[in-house]
């Protein structure tokens, strides 16, 4: 069974007060750091080229804040690792990705600026100011990128939109590790444990193929459990009116059934025995003249499963038709549809390597496969 934090050993867990001692303290340098991009907006665009002196001020002190919201960053994402129902630490963790997203819109001035600086100016004032050369490598790659470099405009709106591609992610991570309750399944000693993204690993390696499979099964096609709020409950999701409310519909043929307050509402229609789901709508609205309003409202996610399907306890086909995997036995890398992937690859096994001579590579489908996959190998002669 998975423990809590609070049931943890001190001695085992993260000592974050070697980073900030206590909350306060990050929220007074988070009031700070805040207050110090707010003058570099003022001052700093427009004179990085000034002079030398003006390019090594205004680099260092990027750096130097670069690093500050760095550990800011890193103190709010462990301390919300620790337990990702902790809403407190959710809030620091938004603030930080909030701060990092900021710094990306103040200094988006930076690169755009230094790339209108020539070659000759740049050497003379490197000879001119010794420090300047602490940071040479990275102003040489900044020139090597120039002609990927946008405007400020454009670089600034680019930062802007920095929390909001990162808001997908963290509703799912919450959802994942949090708000989720996987299924009990049996290890290879036959005992009932509490199934974790943690221990999950650990079973897909057993030597007993039921134990993998039931493993496998419980992950991919658990149900939702729901409950009416009681007082025993640890999380109460009485759903639709709380942060973790959950609900599933089902339908069986003629039969369609969804949970509500508890209990599986079921209803027969026989027009649709025989009609697959095609399309899944959520609609979200409220009585005409309620005078009670939404004030709280979030989607964690929605998933579709097909339950009675012909293969599926056999060999999960988990790739739709026309998908195309690429193997790079160089780099060590996995990708599906273009798309880097680093579940794919077994625990235990190695990438292909062509030995020197002549190779005989055999390909084997699983059985239930009707068109063979087209396949595309191609490789370099390494010279020892």
């Amino acid at each position: 069974m998975a423990k809590n934090r609070n049931e943890i050993p001190e001695k085992l867990t993260w000592d974050l007060t070697t980073i900030y001692k206590t909350d306060k303290e990050w929220e007074a340098e988070l009031t700070r750091i805040k207050s110090e991009l707010s003058l570099v907006e003022e001052t700093d665009p427009g004179h990085l080229l000034d002079s030398a002196e003006s390019l090594l001020t205004i680099t260092e002190k990027m750096l130097s804040i670069s690093q500050q919201v760095e550990k800011l960053y890193v103190y709010a994402s462990m301390k919300n690792d620790q337990d990702t129902r902790e809403a407190k630490y959710q809030e620091y963790q938004s603030k930080a990705t909030a701060l990092y997203v900021k710094f990306g819109e103040v200094y988006a001035f930076y690169e755009p600026e230094f790339l209108k600086i020539s070659k000759e100016v740049y050497n003379k004032w490197l000879g001119e100011l010794q420090k300047l050369k602490n940071y040479d490598h990275m102003f040489e790659r900044l020139f090597a990128k120039k002609a990927h470099i946008l405007s400020q405009k454009e670089e600034k709106l680019l930062a802007a939109a920095g929390e909001i591609f990162e808001s997908p992610s963290e509703t799912f991570e919450i959802f994942d590790n949090a708000d989720i309750k996987l299924p009990m399944v049996k290890n290879e000693s036959d005992e009932m444990i509490q199934l974790t993204h943690g221990n999950y690993s650990s079973l897909m390696e057993s030597k007993n193929r039921g134990v993998r499979k039931a493993a496998y099964k419980a992950l991919y096609t658990f149900g939702f459990e729901t409950n009416n709020a009681e007082k025993n409950q640890k999380y109460p999701n009485n759903m639709f009116n709380s942060s973790t409310g959950d609900a599933d519909f089902l339908k069986e043929g003629a039969s369609l059934g969804f949970y509500w307050y508890g209990s599986r509402k079921t209803i027969y229609v026989p027009e649709l025995e025989n009609v697959e789901i095609a399309k899944v709508y959520l609609y979200i609205g409220q009585f005409k003249n309620s005078n009670k309003f939404i004030n709280n409202l979030s989607i964690r996610g929605l998933n579709l499963t097909k339950n009675n399907v012909a293969v599926w306890l056999d060999v999960p086909n988990k790739y739709a038709l026309g998908s195309k995997i690429s193997i790079d036995s160089y780099y060590g890398t996995i990708n599906i549809n273009g798309v880097a992937s680093a579940t794919e690859k077994v625990n235990g096994a190695k990438f292909l390597v062509i030995p020197p001579g002549e190779s005989d590579i055999i390909l084997t489908p699983s059985s239930w496969v009707t068109t063979a996959p087209d396949v595309e190998l191609s490789w370099e002669e390494n010279i020892l």
